[in-house]
């Protein structure tokens, strides 16, 4: 904004006109990259049996998306909480993940900060 003021202001339309284009071009390919990348979310999966981790974690292997496994709670049930990356290629991982066997329910969590 500074130097648009500055070349507007010495009488330099054109570069003024050039370098705003420029830098508007940059904001809106910088916006489309990002809405396009993985976004961090929690993957909550409640399983009959704890054994039911491993064929979790081999799915999300194979669909070679970027894992942490944060949380592991054994009651009646086992309930398995992942920090993912996850991007809208990847939905179908959700479709193959709830057709395991041993898998009760899964809950996807954005964890994006307002």
């Amino acid at each position: 904004a500074v130097a648009a003021g500055i070349t507007a202001g010495a009488g330099f339309y054109l570069i003024t006109l050039i370098g705003c284009l420029f830098i508007g071009a940059i904001c809106m390919v910088s916006l489309l990259v990002l809405e396009r990348t993985a976004k961090t979310y929690l993957l909550v999966v409640k399983m009959e049996s704890a054994a039911t981790v491993d064929a979790v974690e081999r799915v999300l292997e194979g669909e070679k998306l970027r894992f942490k496994l944060s949380a592991l709670t054994q009651t009646e049930d086992t309930e398995a909480v992942y920090e993912l990356a996850f991007s809208q290629r990847h939905k179908a991982v959700f479709k193959t993940l709830g057709a395991l066997e041993g898998v009760k329910s899964l809950s996807l969590v954005d964890c994006h900060k307002a």
